[in-house]
């Protein structure tokens, strides 16, 4: 819902008048920290494969999960390519990190944020259950499946502490672009490049498949490149976000971000 009302208003608008901003393809006028900052932001979209294996083994029949993983994939995709595209070539080089913030105020603006309000909820609950499933099942796998109150107040304490550490990160990071581009740093990367090719090399090993030429490289450049994510993003999402801090103000602070 809410996509599609940034891109009706982007449709909408398309005969404004685009003095100021720039729509080149390249954007050459960021320094390297905001185009580094801004490309861990990007791989952020790939976090969900770090919880495929545990979405897997939730399901009913983990055989379905291939055609739903290719089916949700394809239209993620087509979303995306549309939505950036359309709001890209409306706004330029001046749309703000949240494009949210890009609606006026009005009715439009309210249904759009409580859409993404249902959106961030379901999307919690989904990892959430399936996050706090596996650090049950790894703290506590005696209480697990008992039905008894003793698992419901391991559970109530695991999920409690996943909450509240949730809202500690969303406050000291309130910045969405920089909050993506920490996560993906320092979860996303990792999780998504570089240990499961570290692990698919180590399994094969064991199993003493051989690995072909081409393969080989492959997953060896997956490893690097999530090392570089891991220390280079990291360290300057940091800086991103001590520039923005000193501009809005610091962590749990009072701001007008719009």
């Amino acid at each position: 819902v809410a996509i599609g009302l940034l891109m009706f208003q982007c449709y909408s608008t398309t005969d404004s008048d685009p003095s100021g901003r720039h729509f080149d393809m390249v954007n050459t006028d960021s320094t390297f920290t905001e185009a580094f900052s801004a490309s861990t932001a990007a791989v952020f979209a790939f976090g969900g494969q770090g919880l495929y294996l545990e979405t897997m083994s939730e399901m009913k029949d983990a055989r379905k999960f291939k055609k739903s993983l290719f089916v949700s994939t394809f239209l993620i995709m087509v979303f995306y390519f549309l939505s950036t595209c359309s709001i890209y070539f409306t706004y330029g080089d001046a749309v703000k990190s949240n494009a949210m913030f890009e609606l006026p105020d009005g009715a439009i603006k309210r249904v759009a944020s409580f859409a993404v309000l249902i959106h961030v909820l379901v999307s919690y609950l989904l990892a959430n259950q399936v996050i706090c499933r596996a650090i049950h099942v790894r703290v506590s796998p005696l209480s697990v499946d008992k039905g008894d109150w003793l698992e419901k107040l391991h559970w109530l304490l695991i999920t409690t502490s996943a909450l509240v550490l949730s809202w500690a990160i969303s406050n000291a990071i309130p910045f969405l672009s920089n909050l993506m581009g920490v996560i993906a740093s320092l979860t996303t990367a990792p999780l998504t490049f570089g240990f499961p090719a570290f692990f698919y090399i180590v399994a094969c090993k064991k199993l003493k498949r051989e690995i072909g030429p081409l393969e080989r490289v492959a997953l060896w450049c997956m490893i690097v490149v999530s090392a570089i994510l891991l220390l280079a993003g990291t360290f300057v999402n940091v800086l991103e976000l001590k520039n923005v801090w000193s501009k809005v103000g610091t962590p749990f602070s009072c701001n007008n971000l719009t």
